[in-house]
């Protein structure tokens, strides 16, 4: 490849990893009750942690939104700072879809590209 090849890969790769890269990571775990295929009503607990890649964020970690879609957040425990920068709430859920997908989207925005993360759910 010449040198003028190798400089357009290298930029077009840094292009995509900046488009695709939020400024938090948003991450969700199946604590209890973790399935391959959720029926309805069908009761979970999930971890949901927030890394703030950027130590100096101008928003609260309260500022993160959880909209469910085809489940219902039963409860939450508040935020915990786990470490420096990652936070953890574990969350009750229940299954209300009675078939295809149930998800949970944590968001976060901020002048910072903010971050998203999404749990989602088979369901028969």
């Amino acid at each position: 490849m010449n040198r003028i090849g190798k400089l357009s890969a290298i930029i077009i790769a840094f292009v995509l990893a900046s488009v695709a890269s939020y400024a938090c990571d948003i991450d969700f775990d199946i604590t209890n009750g973790k399935k391959a295929t959720y029926s309805q009503n069908d009761e979970v607990t999930a971890k949901v942690t927030v890394k703030l890649t950027h130590r100096g964020c101008s928003e609260g970690i309260g500022n993160t939104t959880l909209s469910p879609k085809g489940m219902e957040i039963k409860s939450a425990t508040k935020w915990v700072e786990k470490s420096n920068g990652v936070f953890e709430r574990k969350l009750k859920l229940k299954v209300t879809s009675n078939k295809g997908n149930a998800s949970l989207v944590a968001e976060r925005i901020c002048n910072k590209d903010g971050g998203k993360g999404t749990l989602n759910l088979p369901v028969k």
